[in-house]
């Protein structure tokens, strides 16, 4: 049978003219009213009994039994969670007397029951005779409870440190422990010992400009959460300058969300942005404000109005983001549900224009609007400088972005259904990820956009889709540094084209990041960069049949319009002795020792002459690959395993090249 215990609370009064001997007797039996204080005349003391029986095992008092305490004094009270874990009171509410009864005098303080009522250890603490040296409680005139600090030490370190309220706050591998008591002079061991998860509380003592450095590095509901584990802590929730929230952040306990979690789940967020801002500090600029949320309306408009007046009433603000995102997945929408999902963005949009205004950041998702929705809300939200469409499409299929939009600094789109999309005049734009186009042709059309400088382009080519033609594709943007082109596994989509054509418009190119080559390929013809590019200083390329993204049906290949993969014809127009001088790093991403590879990398150290570093790397492998249909056959790799296979394969590429070194080949794991 489980053992019971109990708490006996009585109520004390001190009177004593002098000597102070029954004060002496008192401290005695509690183990020291605190650091060189002690009891003054006239105060209430608050005497506990703690009582057990031999049927009680260790850790029984750690149990979900285990209350707030509710200490009543007159017209005062006192809520407190202690736990009897390394040398702390527990206190639990079976066995607390509220009715308690003054006496006029001390004159014998019970102790509670020794060796013999109880095991040798409970709950962390040696025996039942030592929670007598951790029972003081007293009261000031105010006849308000104040709860004493548990000093434990062994060898010079503190356990259990506590704030002035007397709640203390432990930090362990797995979160946070409650503890407070009094002195803890007769303790026979230390916490410490006794509960190796007990460690000391170091996170409260640290000044409040520093609590919040580490706060504000925490989404906002985990920082909230922090703050409430400590009063010294409890008021830094309204300091925060970093607001950051997410319907991740309440995603329930089995780990996973349905699509009837995200009802509760969104209203959490609404619930708290609400709260959160409505009660922060307004002197305390907030300079960050993030909120990833379900597109329903009405927690829209809570969230909507409560990031406008946060606008208005707090100070400056670098950064606000709404995050919209919908309930199912994108290949779970039908037409009707894009369409659905436009309208209620539309009047989310409506009635929070002042929130949108205020937007720098915005991610829209599943998305079928019409054909003025996105230039009109790109035109309302004056401060945007990051625009994410995904799954988003107009209704006469072409999207033209605002012509006068001076702030937009990134634009990503990912398979939007467009037939065109038109950059007619974005000033300030300097990074273009642009994925997965349906249409025929060029799907970018370039206006003034003199800044640009970095340029994604990721594509599944498809049959009916035509070859870009770089020279003609980026003739109005000369500024490129940054180029990324990702092909998906499948056919590649760029055309090689001479030097003179592509120099103009490749000229400044200092980074080529070539992803996902087919592997039965020839890459030679990626060489026509390195001819364009006389300023390119680092080049990527990796080749990887990635098969758990591909289409591998024939037949279903065949209908979809999937392009058979082929070779790319390629010539070089460089004259004899062409050298590049500014190529200092190559990598390799599949890197297989064959006369492929081999013969690219002797072509690549012999034209850049200041080459440093050729990074050679195995296939990629995902966890997504490790469930792979057995049906597929792929090829094994050959990567070399052994220093001898290295070194061999290191004077196959450099043999006969005059100029190139061995030692700047490098087999990375």
């Amino acid at each position: 049978m489980r053992g019971r215990w109990s708490v006996l609370l009585e109520r004390r009064q001190v009177l004593t003219a002098s000597g102070n001997n029954e004060l002496d007797a008192v401290e005695e039996v509690v183990g020291g009213h605190g650091s060189g204080d002690s009891f003054a005349n006239g105060e209430t003391i608050i005497v506990f009994q703690v009582e057990t029986n031999a049927e009680m095992a260790k850790g029984d008092i750690l149990s979900s039994e285990i209350e707030n305490a509710v200490c009543c004094i007159g017209d005062s009270s006192v809520h407190r969670d202690c736990i009897l874990q390394g040398g702390i009171t527990a206190i639990g509410h079976e066995g607390i007397n509220t009715n308690l009864e003054s006496r006029e005098h001390v004159a014998e303080v019970d102790r509670p029951l020794g060796k013999e009522a109880g095991s040798d250890s409970i709950g962390g603490v040696e025996t039942v005779e030592d929670v007598e040296q951790q029972i003081i409680r007293h009261t000031y005139p105010s006849k308000r409870i104040q709860i004493e600090k548990c000093k434990m030490k062994e060898g010079s370190d503190r356990v259990g440190a506590a704030d002035q309220a007397g709640e203390t706050l432990a930090a362990t591998p797995t979160g946070f422990t409650h503890g407070g008591g009094g002195g803890a002079q007769g303790i026979k061991k230390s916490a410490a010992h006794n509960n190796p998860q007990l460690v000391v509380d170091r996170f409260t003592k640290l000044p409040d400009d520093l609590l919040l450095n580490i706060l504000d590095r925490l989404n906002t509901p985990d920082a909230v959460r922090t703050c409430l584990l400590s009063k010294r802590t409890i008021h830094l929730r309204h300091m925060l300058s970093r607001f950051q929230i997410s319907v991740d952040s309440f995603v329930p306990d089995c780990g996973y969300a349905t699509l009837k979690d995200t009802i509760p789940m969104n209203a959490a967020v609404a619930d708290a942005t609400d709260s959160i801002l409505n009660f922060r500090r307004q002197d305390i600029p907030l300079r960050h404000l993030s909120v990833c949320f379900y597109l329903k309306y009405y927690d829209c408009l809570t969230i909507g109005k409560a990031v406008a007046r946060a606008m208005a009433t707090n100070n400056l603000l670098d950064s606000v983001e709404f995050i919209i995102l919908p309930e199912k997945k994108p290949e779970h929408y039908s037409t009707y549900d894009l369409r659905h999902n436009g309208k209620q963005l539309m009047r989310f949009f409506g009635a929070c224009t002042d929130a949108f205004a205020g937007l720098t950041r915005l991610y829209l998702r599943n998305l079928k609007l019409g054909e003025t929705d996105i230039p009109n809300i790109i035109a309302t939200c004056k401060l945007l400088e990051y625009l994410r469409l995904s799954f988003c499409e107009t209704e006469d299929s072409v999207l033209q972005l605002q012509v006068e939009h001076p702030r937009l600094v990134e634009l990503d789109i990912y398979h939007a259904s467009l037939e065109l999309v038109e950059l007619n005049y974005l000033p300030n734009l300097k990074h273009l990820d642009f994925s997965l186009w349906v249409c025929p042709h060029e799907p970018l059309s370039f206006g003034n956009v003199p800044l640009l400088s970095s340029l994604s382009l990721t594509n599944v080519a498809m049959r009916y889709q035509e070859v870009i033609r770089l020279s003609h594709f980026l003739a109005n943007v000369p500024n490129i540094s940054d180029l990324y082109l990702n092909f998906g596994s499948e056919k590649i989509w760029v055309q090689p084209e001479c030097p003179k054509l592509l120099a103009p418009v490749l000229r400044n190119l200092q980074v080529l990041n070539l992803d996902e080559l087919p592997e039965e390929c020839d890459i030679s013809w990626t060489c026509f960069f390195l001819e364009a590019a006389p300023s390119l200083k680092e080049m990527r390329v990796t080749v990887w049949d990635h098969w758990c993204g591909m289409q591998t049906d024939k037949v279903e290949r065949e209908e979809q319009g999937y392009s058979e993969k082929a070779n790319v014809e390629w010539e070089s127009s460089a004259p004899d002795g062409f050298r590049h001088y500014n190529l200092t790093k190559l990598t390799i991403y599949g890197f297989q020792p064959n006369d492929n590879f081999l013969g690219y990398i002797r072509h690549i150290m012999e034209a850049a002459v200041n080459l440093e570093d050729v990074s050679l790397y195995d296939r990629k492998v995902l966890e997504c690959c490790e469930d792979l249909d057995l049906k597929i056959k792929v090829a094994p790799s050959w990567y070399p395993q052994t220093i001898e296979e290295e070194e061999l394969l290191r004077k196959q590429i450099t043999e006969g090249l005059v100029m190139a070194s061995p030692h700047v080949i490098h087999f990375r794991s």
